[in-house]
């Protein structure tokens, strides 16, 4: 495997013939219209094709050995600590992220996998992958295969071609967009009006399970969660054949609803841990949201955040702009819609408010909210497209409207693309093997891999990298070091922590050339007193290497 590896940074003129042969093989499927006849076969193809495209891009991503964002780091470490522990914020906490983010990064342990970036990064993959397949199913339920396979077409081209890091490593959005677009995928196909009984008992059982779920994978999520809830509530109300069958569904669904957050009520009860997580999870949140105490926090979303914040997404933005005008100018002429119809457009307008309104809140400039409203601009996409299909020049000119679609979006993305260097194909041969930070070799000098230690400071990176265990909820310190409301609550806590896990080692990794907490004099773990006397009393100093400070238990 390494040696292959090294052929592909050696030669990287294959790595682009495959990925752009499976690009170029997606883009002819879906401007060609499938044959009925064989209807089923050519989809199947063309879905797997569109997976092959996306691993086929981003598999170097996968072997960075290193974090390509913080949130990143920090989730992974908490889905270590889970091996550990899975009671939710009695043994991590993953702050403004739900714990369902944990849960599903520490599945490949399940089946004796490690849990590195390695990892998370084809987690994410995957639950990016499932979130275009709901979206094609979304479409084609309403719109017909035709329209699905072009307005998937552009997120497939965006996840694909960027090399932007808020893209291209695991962020907290991830699992909470794919809840949401499965969501919406059952909704669509129950108002559609197809499907035996016991499918839509599924599909109504599978969208209120998904948007139950979703608030507990990112707070952030639930405008768009609610928006979905009320497009599955309106399909619920409308799909019924029957009194009886439309009771069934509703059942299912708030049977189905209630689940997941009735598991994680029953588990704080359990555990006694209800004010840390209402603190934690909701209060924090809201202080958050207002502008909140994490360095770099406040700051005015404008229309230049959409435009200028990231390399492909402005092509992805102003093509959608477009398609979106010819729509409108589309439905000018058209008043009268299906019922359908109607629903779609509703409902595609309905989740992009709630999108615009979830990413402008935090009022913060972090470009990984932008994934968010990659589904609601598809989908208004796709009610653009479903509009422009009905009128004459579209079905005189299929296949010539569907090759000018395509060349609006694919042209442009494709030429940002390699105007740019991608640092992910040229640094394959570097990443082949695994490239150690000088901190986390002085940390394994005193700590194994299964080891309890504990980091002050925004580090996490060090947990994955030396494959320990966190021994506070936290992976990072930003709430004990930062003023806030809650600073006292969870400097308490971060020591009640430390005295019943005992860690080995302690790492204060604030210093220059740190993230964020750069500052040893104000943010250094002797900036809590009552913590530096608990590690002059326990701990002695070992190492003051790269920037961090390394501390061993004293014989006890």
């Amino acid at each position: 495997m390494v040696t292959l590896l090294e052929w592909f940074g050696e030669e990287p003129i294959y790595y682009y013939l495959i990925a752009f042969g499976a690009l170029a093989t997606l883009l002819i499927l879906a401007a060609r219209p499938g044959p009925c006849l064989r209807e089923r076969r050519s989809e199947l193809t063309f879905l797997l094709v569109i997976g092959l495209t996306l691993f086929a891009f981003r598999w170097p991503v996968f072997i960075v050995p290193f974090q390509l964002g913080p949130d990143e780091a920090s989730l992974t470490a908490d889905a270590l600590k889970i091996t550990k522990d899975l009671a939710p914020w009695r043994n991590f906490d993953a702050g403004t992220s739900g714990p369902l983010n944990c849960y599903i990064l520490a599945l490949p342990a399940l089946i004796g996998l490690p849990i590195n970036f390695t990892s998370v990064r084809i987690v994410g993959l995957l639950l990016m992958l499932t979130t275009i397949l709901a979206l094609y199913y979304a479409v084609k339920w309403i719109y017909g295969s035709d329209v699905a396979r072009l307005s998937i077409v552009p997120p497939v081209l965006l996840l694909s071609l960027t090399t932007d890091f808020n893209f291209v490593h695991y962020t907290s959005e991830h699992l909470s967009i794919c809840l949401t677009t499965v969501a919406l995928g059952a909704s669509a196909f129950l108002t559609s009006g197809r499907g035996s009984t016991s499918a839509r008992l599924m599909a109504a059982t599978l969208a209120g399970l998904c948007l139950g779920a979703a608030p507990f994978a990112k707070l952030q999520a639930a405008p768009i969660a609610f928006a979905v809830f009320v497009i599955a509530t309106m399909a619920l109300l409308s799909s019924g054949r029957s009194a009886g069958d439309r009771n069934r569904l509703i059942k299912a669904f708030t049977a189905a609803l209630c689940l997941v957050p009735g598991a994680f009520a029953l588990s704080v009860s359990l555990t006694g841990v209800w004010d840390d997580a209402l603190t934690s999870y909701i209060r924090v949140a809201f202080g958050y949201m207002a502008g909140g105490y994490i360095a770099g926090a406040s700051a005015t979303i404008d229309l230049a955040f959409f435009f200028r914040s990231t390399d492909l997404y402005p092509a992805f933005l102003k093509g959608a702009i477009v398609v979106g005008l010819l729509g409108a100018l589309s439905l000018a002429w058209r008043r009268n819609l299906t019922r359908l119809t109607r629903w779609a457009l509703v409902a595609s307008l309905l989740l992009l408010l709630a999108t615009l309104y979830s990413i402008y809140q935090p009022h913060r400039y972090f470009e990984h909210y932008l994934l968010f409203s990659v589904v609601p601009i598809a989908c208004c996409v796709a009610g653009a497209l479903g509009l422009i299909r009905q009128g004459a020049i579209w079905e005189k000119h299929k296949t010539i409207m569907a090759i000018c679609y395509i060349a609006l979006f694919a042209v442009p993305m494709i030429a940002v693309s390699l105007s740019s260097r991608n640092e992910f194909v040229r640094t394959i041969r570097n990443h082949v093997h695994v490239l150690r930070s000088a901190g986390g070799l002085a940390i394994e000098r005193y700590a194994k891999p299964g080891d309890v230690i504990s980091i002050w400071g925004w580090a996490p990176r060090f947990y994955v990298e030396t494959q320990t265990i966190m021994a506070t909820r936290d992976a990072e310190t930003s709430r004990q070091v930062y003023p806030n409301p809650y600073r006292d609550y969870f400097r308490d806590r971060f020591l009640r922590d430390l005295e019943a896990w005992k860690p080995a080692v302690f790492v204060d990794a604030v210093g220059p050339g740190a993230f964020i907490l750069v500052d040893r004099a104000s943010q250094g773990h002797e900036s809590f007193p009552a913590l530096a006397a608990y590690i002059q009393e326990h701990y002695e100093l070992k190492e003051d290497v790269a920037g961090i400070r390394i501390y061993q238990a004293k014989a006890r």
